[in-house]
């Protein structure tokens, strides 16, 4: 983190990184095409995670609900030295504990690093000797796994808004939709 004039800049919202690599293999009449993506880099802050830390829903908030939790660190007190901080929060108190823990926006921003199984598609070509014209039959999946993120509860591809600006912002974003379909491709 750098910090300027009292702000803080916690990340950057637009991946530098962004890559895919897709290949087809093909056996006899088959063919299997495979499309994965991946953004590396990036950030997005978690407005999902913070209402679940704020309501006591995400996981981390069971932590000192039955006895007391301590919370160990630094007091950042603006000096070069930072304070250590060791305290014991009572288990009446730890709703509070988490309340605040989720508004400082620093702890619920997350690296936006991502990779996807975009596409997979099973195709048949029937030979000519069956139909006389071209019939294709495939099977097609799009937006099908999520195969590794930093992210925490959430699809790290959600934003906020496709608006210019809104990027790296997500908030009760529903994740993109799964689609599996059949192709029937016939050439007369």
């Amino acid at each position: 983190p750098v910090r300027t004039a009292g702000y803080e800049k916690l990340g950057y919202s637009i991946h530098p990184n962004i890559g895919g690599w897709s290949n087809t293999f093909t056996y006899k009449n088959w063919s299997l095409y495979t499309l994965v993506d991946f953004r590396q880099g990036g950030s997005i802050f978690s407005g999902t995670n913070w209402l679940a830390y704020y309501y006591g829903f995400h996981q981390k908030t069971l932590q000192g609900r039955n006895s007391p939790l301590t919370v160990s660190g630094l007091l950042f007190d603006g000096t070069e030295t930072n304070t250590p901080l060791n305290v014991t929060i009572p288990a009446n108190r730890v709703d509070d504990h988490w309340r605040a823990y989720g508004n400082i926006s620093n702890n619920l921003i997350y690296d936006g690093s991502y990779g996807k199984l975009r596409e997979l598609s099973v195709k048949y070509n029937f030979p000519s000797s069956m139909l006389a014209d071209t019939f294709i039959l495939s099977l097609v999946g799009r937006n099908l796994a999520l195969l590794w993120s930093h992210t925490e509860n959430i699809d790290p591809e959600s934003a906020f808004s496709a608006t210019r600006g809104f990027q790296g912002l997500e908030y009760n974003t529903m994740p993109l939709t799964r689609s599996i379909g059949v192709n029937l491709n016939v050439n007369f």
